[in-house]
């Protein structure tokens, strides 16, 4: 997470997904992808968390309940067409749930698996998780778009722990083998022939080559995730402490007529 936010543009067409799991790079790749594509890219973990889109996001929501909860295929598959309507690439949670999905849905889309060591990624990722309320729905539950967002982290869960069950491990108890286990069903899911495995620090040479590109002038992009995921937790807060400002304002305001009426009237 922490990659910038983008706008549909109806006549995009999917080119490539950026398959890799959160904290492996993918803020950085979609800025290289936006170097390399025509067309807007989209940082799911960004836009769910930052864009107000309230009809995208329930999308994915309603996606995630038709893939984990309900496992309708078909259903799931139109919601996700519908999702990714109006972009060129993809990257990050809640696009790589679907990672089946989209390569039926565009076969001719190219898949880019960012890899990392798998230690110093749960450093990152398990931290990340740590900082989730328990009362998070709660909190949410007036915000546009992000309102969704517990859907989206219920199928996180529902994942990974089928992840650690396939793979013969103890659901529930994450940690660095989640994300070995995660690239493994990506490599199961892709045609070899549309899949790339590649570190951010390889820097352009990989992508441009797998994508028919040429490299940029520019050295490939560096994002500290940790200081961009800072900067929307704190974008976070401010949002969700001004709906509940007036949220409470307004149920204060309507207490006190209340019982200035109740008191007039008697």
């Amino acid at each position: 997470m922490g990659g910038a936010l983008s706008k549909p543009d109806p006549a995009a067409t999917l080119q490539v997904v950026g398959a890799g799991y959160s904290r492996t790079g993918t803020s950085s790749l979609q800025l290289a992808l936006a170097k390399l594509v025509d067309g807007p890219i989209y940082h799911g973990g960004t836009q769910i968390w930052m864009s107000g889109d309230d009809a995208r996001v329930k999308l994915w929501g309603l996606a995630c309940d038709a893939k984990f909860v309900d496992h309708d295929r078909q259903r799931t598959l139109k919601l996700v067409k519908e999702a990714t309507k109006g972009f060129s690439g993809l990257v990050d949670i809640p696009c790589i749930f679907f990672v089946s999905e989209l390569v039926e849905l565009y076969p001719e889309a190219k898949f880019v698996l960012n890899t990392r060591d798998p230690e110093k990624w749960w450093e990152s990722f398990g931290n990340l998780l740590g900082h989730v309320p328990g009362y998070f729905t709660i909190l949410t539950a007036p915000s546009p778009g992000i309102r969704w967002i517990p859907k989206i982290l219920r199928a996180f869960q529902i994942q990974a722990d089928e992840l650690l069950r396939d793979s013969g491990r103890k659901p529930g108890e994450y940690g660095p083998e989640l994300l070995v286990t995660f690239q493994e069903s990506v490599i199961r899911e892709v045609p070899q022939d549309r899949l790339l495995i590649m570190d951010v620090k390889e820097g352009w040479a990989p992508l441009v080559k797998f994508l028919g590109k040429s490299a940029p002038a520019e050295e490939f992009p560096r994002v500290n995730e940790s200081q961009a995921l800072d900067k929307q937790a704190k974008y976070l807060f401010t949002k969700l402490a001004g709906t509940w400002f007036g949220i409470l304002a307004l149920l204060g305001g309507s207490a006190y007529f209340t019982a200035r009426w109740w008191k007039m009237s008697r």
